[in-house]
């Protein structure tokens, strides 16, 4: 891997996609919808989708079935571009699929099965790989233990290396906690939570005293996810917010999230000041929601068309 190369780690899913769904329609027995289609999901296999489509090298470390969807991610992970050499196949559990209810606001819902996803060891990592990266992305922090213990393996030795590591996390129905993440959040360089993970996970409502709470644990850089306000940014020198973009249009918001890291990563790999990555971020996420599915854009050139807009 060349030098500002990036490895994301966590979940690769399939996402069935219906939209738009009203609560009145899970009532009936038959109902028409405008668009149903399939698409890749999942944190890591999100962002890695899109930063191949930003013009950055990128490895994924996911795992998935030996079955059709299995088939599928591999492929569409090849054809944007994406290393997947190292996503595992494994016959034991069939590949995650989630079903993805999209109101007509653009939010959504999930409905999904156990599997692959659920699965996810330290033996599926490729330490060499996670040496020689620019920036390991641990993409979908409490989605399971075993997910967990494998990314605190990861960051050390992406740290030890000399890499940047940024994580992302899921907050569901489990009970998640700072305390159970206390060993990997000290080699964290910047977590990328959104408000209702942060809030949930710190007990705080105030985002900057959210922010604290990750920087108690010994995170670099706090970045809280804002949604239509952008993003709320403290690390231990500043605090700021950066705004996000007149021009989203919001049709669908599964994969903003995702597509937000990827964008702010992306600004890492080129060197960029925080503040920047973050307006990377803003707008790779503004691409995202014009779009049905989690995919985002389509390149570099249609992120750097969203900044040019208005912000809010």
């Amino acid at each position: 891997m060349i030098q500002n190369s990036v490895v994301c780690i966590g979940l690769a899913v399939a996402d069935i996609l219906v939209r738009p769904v009203d609560p009145e329609m899970l009532k009936q027995e038959i109902t028409r919808v405008e668009q149903i289609a399939y698409n890749v999901g999942g944190d890591a296999l999100n962002e890695a989708f899109t930063l191949a489509r930003l013009g950055v090298p990128v490895k994924l470390m996911s795992s998935v079935g030996t079955d059709i969807w299995g088939d599928f991610i591999i492929q569409a992970g090849k054809d944007a571009g994406v290393d997947m050499e190292y996503v595992k196949r494994r016959s034991d559990y069939p590949t995650s699929v989630s079903i993805v209810l999209i109101r007509r606001d653009g939010e959504r819902g999930f409905i999904g099965a156990d599997g692959t996803a659920s699965h996810f060891m330290t033996e599926s990592l490729d330490i060499p790989s996670i040496r020689k990266a620019k920036v390991v992305s641990l993409a979908s922090l409490y989605s399971n233990h075993e997910t967990d213990l494998a990314f605190i393996t990861a960051a050390k030795e992406a740290k030890n290396a000399g890499a940047i590591v940024t994580a992302d996390m899921i907050v569901g129905e489990k009970d998640c906690s700072l305390e159970s993440l206390k060993e990997l959040l000290p080699l964290l360089d910047f977590i990328f939570p959104n408000y209702d993970e942060a809030r949930s996970v710190t007990g705080e409502k105030d985002p900057d005293k959210i922010a604290g709470v990750f920087l108690e644990y010994g995170v670099k850089n706090v970045v809280i996810k804002t949604g239509k306000a952008g993003c709320y940014i403290r690390t231990a020198n500043e605090k700021f917010t950066v705004p996000t973009y007149k021009n989203a249009k919001r049709v669908d918001t599964t994969g903003a999230g995702d597509n937000f890291a990827a964008g702010f990563i992306y600004g890492l790999t080129r060197d960029l000041s925080v503040r920047e990555c973050a307006a990377y971020a803003n707008a790779a996420a503004s691409v995202s929601i014009l779009y049905t599915g989690a995919r985002g854009a389509k390149n570099i050139g249609e992120v750097e068309e969203m900044m040019a807009g208005e912000t809010f």
